[in-house]
């Protein structure tokens, strides 16, 4: 896409999306963080892989000030150059590469503390 084109898009399109994403972000971990505070306090099976994944999307959040917010704003900033666009895309890449990676960690690994915590219920329901 024309650098010039993107920037246009991205500023009809970019807050909607992120309007859209960060909701979902915020319920993902203050019910992970809720879910990990239970099965701790309660020293059920799977509290290790819990404390993990909800860390991995605390890490998400964070990556949301350290890097997404400035590098959007700018984006959406009308005297963005747009001979940048393509060096701002390759970081912005790198780093939502670790941000979906984060992401995928932690959707593995509260898959590992639901597995976890089923037979933990029921080898102590026997």
């Amino acid at each position: 896409m024309d650098p010039a084109e993107f920037l246009s898009e991205f500023a009809r399109s970019g807050p909607a999306t992120g309007a859209t994403v960060f909701p979902f972000e915020v319920a993902s971990v203050v019910l992970l963080g809720m879910t990990t505070y239970s099965t701790v306090t309660r020293r059920q099976p799977g509290r290790l892989a819990w404390a993990l994944a909800t860390t991995c999307m605390v890490g998400t959040f964070l990556l949301l000030p350290i890097y997404f917010l400035d590098a959007n704003l700018a984006l959406l900033d009308p005297a963005f150059p747009p001979q940048a666009v393509h060096a701002e895309l390759t970081a912005w890449y790198r780093w939502n590469w670790i941000r979906t990676g984060l992401g995928l960690a932690a959707a593995a690994l509260s898959c590992i503390a639901l597995t976890a915590g089923r037979r933990g219920n029921a080898t102590s329901s026997r």
